[in-house]
């Protein structure tokens, strides 16, 4: 009988771990560059999120300005809640740069926000994005656009945006964030 159940048990345990396994997979959220959905002008980059579920989302979209890689200013861009219902189940986000400003948007939707970041420009400004799909964790910040600026008289260098180990190398760096929480159900 032991023999049985211990047999049973090894056969039963390894399909639980697979099944378990595959939720989590299936429950994978992806950000992802899309072509210009929302249709901004400028230099920047639209994202789809998804797949969301059926629920409310705090979204944040903030920015940290620095200079040769210390940290000199932070800007709180957009935060506020949004529900998907329905057959929603993703987001779309945008960041651009139009003129001095930065242009935050987000389902079609776009605020300006004034920052002193583009009038240091002395050569031309670099632009680094998620070129591909990643996933992202909810509660979790992900850098989504680089602008960065070189010294004056000196080449500016487009970062890895999914690594900050290059951050120092130019004069100055403003690296765009989202965070997405899940506040609660329907």
């Amino acid at each position: 009988m032991k023999k049985l159940f211990l047999m049973l048990l090894l056969i039963i345990l390894p399909i639980s771990f697979m099944g378990c396994s595959s939720a989590n997979i299936e429950d994978k959220i992806t950000i992802n560059k899309e072509d210009s959905h929302l249709s901004m002008v400028g230099m920047g980059t639209d994202y789809k999120i998804s797949p969301l579920d059926r629920s409310k989302y705090g979204v944040q979209i903030y920015a940290k300005e620095y200079n040769f890689g210390e940290l000199k200013e932070k800007h709180n861009l957009l935060k506020t809640s949004i529900k998907l219902e329905n057959n929603i189940n993703d987001l779309h986000i945008g960041v651009f740069q139009n003129d001095k400003n930065i242009s935050v948007g987000l389902d079609g939707s776009y605020l300006d926000f004034p920052v002193n970041f583009f009038n240091k420009s002395y050569n031309g400004t670099a632009l680094s994005v998620l070129d591909v799909e990643k996933d992202i964790e909810l509660n979790k910040e992900i850098p989504i656009a680089i602008y960065s600026i070189g010294e004056k008289d000196e080449s500016t260098y487009a970062m890895n945006i999914d690594e900050n180990d290059d951050l120092g190398l130019n004069e100055n760096d403003l690296i765009i964030y989202l965070k997405i929480n899940k506040v609660g159900d329907l």
